[in-house]
Formats: structure tokens, C-alpha cells, sequence
């Protein structure tokens, strides 16, 4: 009924708050981080953990509920277009270099653009998030996918078709701003399980250009699939009333009125009670005027996991992208007699349509394990069954049955893993951190991405079997870089970092001022 909070609980709890307002001045967190303070409301009966609640405790208060199932949707519907607009690099790479009579080199670099636009559009959008607002940039982020990706259909020659992509790209890369603004509405207790349902929303994507591709290229091309991938969008942004912000931006902002109107909106929506009291935030500083940047990533000692994970989205960037891609790639079984480039039959979509619904049985799995067996555990099990996957292929090569399963399989892992590491990330870093944190690990990620064709399509090419095995190297490194990683499961949200240590043997991570 409370939704998480526990007024006895917290009545009989020693005060964590200053009782007086002289008191009140002083830091509320004992941090190095000399942005984040308490901003005391103007009533001087604000002296007990009763009188008062900061935005964890509301969001607590308020509970899961239909707020979330509905910006659960709206943001869902963001990581539905992206994924879908992703997916269909690997139809409209193989069928554009006929098309444009290009080399297996050139094919790679439509791919490989997209990745370099979302390098710099994921840095700039989590920084601008962290400065503009989550909603915003949101917004903006659909409607560039949208327009440019309806353009590209349009594109008459190869170069300009480049253009196009990499300024999808660099929309693409708002996705995890997305995820950041529906992370700040969930409670603790539920919030491992419904990240994972927002990763529904890609595999709804990525099958559904599968689908579409099977039906369209044969017979419309890839000019109509590009065109007709906008659509998602462009209803995404038509719904732009319904985005909520993010309380918890908010409250680092100081607007302790709009933090506490969207906090009313969502509870009265749940149907849910605010705790007790007035709503404290905690914000900047004033004359602290200076932006949050990547540099702030490696303060507060935490160096040694920035660098982790920015390692561990790299590779497995690499390893999922690589595996679609080598999808097309093994199941490409027509040669065109005129140009002599590689074609995709009826049969060859079909194929491509079941490897893609591999992503259904990862998401059940990385549901079941992400609490169970927690977020560092289920990495290692994810990437070392990728592994496993890869070697299978070199030894089924003569068997298009055998390629499917292990093609199959290769991408459920992989899937997989990428569901857990957007979790991790998001819980590891702070509000006031969070999306210039998952801005700067999804660039790194591009890096990874725009080496995936060089590997699925160019190495594949010319040696099919050291693709493979360098494939299944990369996933094992991958599992060893992840047993790294503090374990996350079950901590709340925080605000700011405190000092602390993030090699393997390191206990869960300390963080301090939770918002």
C-alpha cells in the first residue's frame, strides 16, 4: 500500500538529518563532489526523517504501477524504432552494394557510418540530457531518426546515402537517454526485471524489420524498408505531451516545484500517497556553474570502472552487431549474374527472421538471472555461451540446418548480455552522472560497432573460419572483463560518489546522497 515506504520503520529510525537549521547548511553527504549539497525547504519544523523525503523516497512511495507500464511504452517505443532502424543494416548494406556496384569494403562502411554518427550523437546527447533535461532530448532524438532515415531511402547515390546514415547515427545515439528516464521512475525492488522490459522493445524492432524485410526487399527493395522503418518514429513524436521528466534531474537542478509536480502526476496516476512531509532536493551549488563532462567519470576513484566498462561495451557492441551481420552474411545464396554481388532469396529472409527471434528466449533468460543469479554472473554465462556458439559454427559450415542453430543461439547470448550491461551501467553511476555516464560507454560502444563488419562481412570474406575464432576470443575476453564489475543487484539509486575501490574483490559500491 505504501509502495516501498515504511512509516513505522522510518519513525522508529534515528534522524540522518540535521535538527537544526545551522545544521542545515552543511553538506548533506560527506563527498568529495562539491556540486552536490542540501538545499533546505523554508519550514522550521523540518526536523525528523518524517517531516521530509527526497525523490528515492517518493519514487518508493509511489511504487510500479500504470505511470510506469505507460512510460514504460513511450520509451520502449524509442528503443523499438532504434533497434528496428539498426537491424536493417544488415538488409540494406548487401542489397545497396548491388545496387551502387560496390566492394565488400564500401559495403562495410554503411554500416560502419552509422557507428561513427553514433560515437558522437551518444556523447552529445548524454551530456545535453544532463543540461537540457531527459524529455527534450528525448523528443529530438526521435524525430532526427525519423526524418533522416526516411531520406536515406531517397538517397541517388552511394555518398549521399552515407550522409544519411551517419546522421541517423548520431540520432540513434539519444537511446540511452531513454533508458535513463524510465530507470529514475522505478522503485528499487522492481527495477532490475522492468529494465529488462524495455530491451522487449528492441527484439519487437529487430524481428519486425525482419519481418518487414522478408516481405518488402524482394519485391520493393531497400529504398521502401528504409522509408517505411521511419514510421515508428514519426508516431513516437506525435505522443510528445505524454513524455514526463525525470524528478530526479530535476531535483539536481533545484526546481524543487517541477521535481514535486511530476512526482504529484505520477503518484495521483498509481493512485499512490507521497510520503509525509516536503519534498527536499538536492542540488548544485550556486556559481557552480561548471558542466558535467566524461572527465567527471574518472574522479572519486573511479577510474578503474569507467575504463571496465567502457572496455566491456566496446566488445560486446562488437559481438552483437558481428553476429547479425554474419547472419546475412552466411545466408546470402544468390549471386546476381550482372554485377556478380551476393543476393538475399525468400528463403534466405526466412532464415534471418528465425536467428532474429532468438531474442525472445534472452530476454526470459536475462530476466530469470539478472536478480538471481545477479548482473556480474549472468555477463560471464551470457558471453561464455557465445563463445561456445561461435566454435559450433566452423564445425557445422557444411550444414545451412546447423548454421541456423548456432546463428540462433550466438545471438540469443549475445542479446543477452547487451540487456545486462545497460542495466549495470545505468545502476553504477549516479543521477547526476547517469546519462553522461551511458552517453560515454554507448560511444565506446560505437567504436565497437564500427569494427563489427570489418569482422562479420570483410575478415569473413576472405577467411570465414579466423572471423569465427576471433569472434569467440573476443567473448571470452569479454566474460573475463565482466567478473570485474562490483555487483549492483537490489542498490538503490544514488545521487553522488563517494570514494571506493572497483577491483573484483571490492564489495558493493559505495555510493553516498541518495536523491
Amino acid at each position: 500500500e505504501y509502495g516501498g515506504f515504511d512509516p513505522i520503520a522510518t519513525a522508529c529510525a534515528p534522524s540522518k538529518h540535521p535538527s537544526t537549521m545551522d545544521e542545515a547548511d552543511k553538506p548533506l553527504v560527506e563527498s568529495s563532489d562539491s556540486r552536490v549539497t542540501f538545499s533546505p525547504k523554508d519550514d522550521p519544523l523540518l526536523e525528523s526523517e518524517m517531516d521530509g523525503y527526497d525523490v528515492g523516497e517518493a519514487i518508493e512511495a509511489i511504487g510500479f504501477g500504470k505511470f510506469q507500464w505507460r512510460l514504460l511504452i513511450i520509451t520502449g517505443g524509442l528503443f523499438m524504432s532504434d533497434g528496428l532502424t539498426m537491424m536493417q543494416l544488415s538488409f540494406l548494406a548487401p542489397a545497396a552494394a548491388c545496387t551502387f556496384h560496390l566492394n565488400i569494403a564500401e559495403q562495410a562502411l554503411i554500416t560502419s557510418i552509422v557507428f561513427i554518427g553514433m560515437f558522437i550523437g551518444s556523447y552529445i546527447c548524454g551530456t545535453l540530457s544532463d543540461k537540457l533535461g531527459r524529455r527534450k532530448v528525448f523528443l529530438a532524438s526521435s524525430l532526427w531518426v525519423a526524418s533522416f532515415g526516411a531520406l536515406s531511402g531517397l538517397a541517388p547515390n552511394y555518398g549521399l546515402l552515407l550522409l544519411g546514415q551517419l546522421l541517423v547515427g548520431a540520432g540513434i545515439g539519444g537511446v540511452p537517454v531513454a533508458f535513463s528516464l524510465f530507470t529514475e521512475f522505478l522503485p528499487a525492488e522492481s527495477r532490475g526485471q522492468q529494465l529488462v522490459a524495455i530491451q522487449t522493445f528492441w527484439t519487437i524492432g529487430t524481428i519486425g524489420v525482419s519481418l518487414l524485410a522478408w516481405a518488402v526487399m524482394p519485391v520493393l527493395g531497400w529504398r521502401w524498408l528504409l522509408v517505411l522503418s521511419a514510421v515508428p518514429n514519426f508516431v513516437l513524436c506525435s505522443q510528445g505531451c505524454m513524455v514526463p521528466e525525470s524528478p530526479r534531474y530535476l531535483g539536481l537542478k533545484g526546481d524543487t516545484q517541477g521535481a514535486m509536480s511530476e512526482l504529484e502526476k505520477a503518484a495521483a496516476y498509481n493512485g499512490a500517497d507521497l510520503p509525509p512531509g516536503r519534498l527536499r532536493v538536492r542540488a548544485k551549488k550556486e556559481g557552480a556553474d561548471e558542466d558535467i563532462t566524461v572527465l567527471d567519470l574518472f574522479k572519486h576513484d573511479q577510474a578503474v570502472l569507467t575504463m571496465l566498462i567502457w572496455a566491456l561495451w566496446f566488445l560486446v557492441t562488437l559481438l552483437y552487431y558481428g553476429v547479425i551481420l554474419l547472419t546475412t552474411e552466411v545466408f546470402q545464396s544468390e549471386d546476381d549474374p550482372v554485377s556478380g554481388c551476393h543476393r538475399m532469396k525468400a528463403d534466405d529472409y526466412q532464415d534471418v527472421f528465425i536467428t532474429s527471434c532468438a531474442e525472445i528466449p534472452s530476454l526470459v533468460a536475462a530476466v530469470l538471472t539478472v536478480d538471481l543469479l545477479g548482473r556480474r554472473k549472468s555477463l560471464l554465462c551470457s558471453f561464455l555461451g557465445m563463445a561456445g556458439f561461435m566454435l559450433l559454427l566452423i564445425l557445422v559450415a557444411d550444414s545451412r540446418t546447423g548454421q541456423a542453430v548456432m546463428l540462433f543461439g550466438g545471438r540469443g547470448c549475445a542479446n543477452c548480455a547487451f540487456t545486462v550491461i545497460y542495466i549495470g551501467t545505468a545502476e553504477m553511476y549516479p543521477t547526476m552522472y547517469r546519462t553522461t555516464g551511458l552517453g560515454a560507454a554507448s560511444a565506446m560502444a560505437r567504436i565497437g560497432g564500427f569494427a563489427a563488419p570489418y569482422v562479420a562481412q570483410v575478415m569473413y570474406d576472405a577467411a570465414p573460419t579466423v572471423a569465427l575464432l576471433v569472434m569467440a576470443a573476443l567473448a571470452v575476453l569479454s566474460g573475463y572483463v565482466s567478473g570485474q564489475l562490483p555487483e549492483m543487484s537490489g542498490a538503490s539509486l544514488k545521487d553522488s560518489f563517494s570514494p571506493r575501490s572497483t577491483t573484483q574483490s571490492s564489495q558493493e559500491p559505495v555510493l553516498e546522497g541518495e536523491v
